[in-house]
């Protein structure tokens, strides 16, 4: 990316361009671009290139749902197709054994994030049938693709079936809140530094999602869900079993699809669901 290009981007942050400094470029899943900046008194900034910048426009509003919430890396401003948003130090959380008090944390954070203003044109209640329907077409697809013998699949579909609930409480969720997205920062404890796909949806999808992207080990899975407890989480947990096999298959059909080497574990873990064992994580 030519440096220039960031320049009405940095301006309507009150920054210099000529001040900031380009230190890292990568190119990431989905089409995104990660830069990395220095600031004019030293500081990390982040900026994320979209394809459009109506994807961009989206992410900012979805993020200012939140409002001035410590647990999320802020907003700076977006121009275009760039988002530039402050860096955090931290290290991330993603690993299995976590410190309890870390993933009691994170737990907090999460619930936090759930008890957000739900906006205005999202419903208290919705019904699950698409999203159930795509899940099974989902498993069918990895049969289809010999991902998963043809038996597990049927087994994993009838759980889907019997676990379902008929509504779910809707809210603002993450939709990728694992270890890999959050930092133990020094000054403000878990924090979030990926909030591309926050979005209105199940608020239980998110704990799913969660279990699936992210296999704690028993102990912090326990943290996590006290913490979550602790802070007034209103996701229903009585079909949660549910909500992580549809976390598991979704983690699943997008590995194999476009992270082929990546999908070993996601599959381990739904043939292990499929022949009867509990996970724990």
């Amino acid at each position: 990316m030519d440096p220039a290009d960031l320049e009405p981007l940095l301006a309507r942050a009150g920054l210099t361009p000529g001040a900031c400094r380009l230190l890292k470029v990568s190119d990431r899943a989905g089409g995104r671009t990660l830069l990395q900046l220095s600031g004019p008194s030293g500081q990390r900034l982040k900026v994320r290139r979209f394809d459009t910048a109506e994807a961009a426009a989206a992410m900012v509003h979805r993020r200012g749902l939140i409002g001035e919430h410590e647990g999320f890396a802020r907003v700076l401003a977006c121009c275009d197709t760039l988002v530039l948003e402050e860096w955090v130090e931290g290290a991330t959380l993603d690993r299995r054994n976590l410190p309890r008090r870390q993933a009691h944390a994170a737990g907090l954070l999460l619930a936090g994030l759930h008890r957000c203003p739900r906006p205005a044109d999202v419903p208290a209640q919705a019904g699950i049938l698409p999203l159930l329907e795509e899940s099974r077409g989902r498993l069918q697809e990895l049969s289809d693709r010999a991902a998963l013998p043809a038996d597990a699949v049927r087994r994993l579909d009838a759980a889907l079936l019997v676990g379902a609930p008929r509504q779910a409480r809707q809210g603002l969720i993450h939709f990728d809140f694992c270890g890999e997205n959050l930092i133990w920062s020094p000054v403000r404890g878990v924090l979030s530094i990926d909030n591309e796909k926050l979005r209105p949806g199940p608020l239980a999808a998110d704990l799913g999602r969660a279990w699936a992207l992210w296999p704690l080990s028993g102990p912090a899975l326990q943290a996590f869900h006290s913490g979550y407890d602790a802070g007034g989480g209103p996701a229903e947990r009585d079909c949660l079993p549910f909500w992580q096999l549809v976390g598991l298959v979704t983690s699943a059909w997008y590995r194999v699809r476009h992270q082929p080497a990546a999908a070993v574990s996601p599959l381990r873990r739904l043939r292990a669901l499929a022949g009867g064992r509990l996970l724990a994580g």
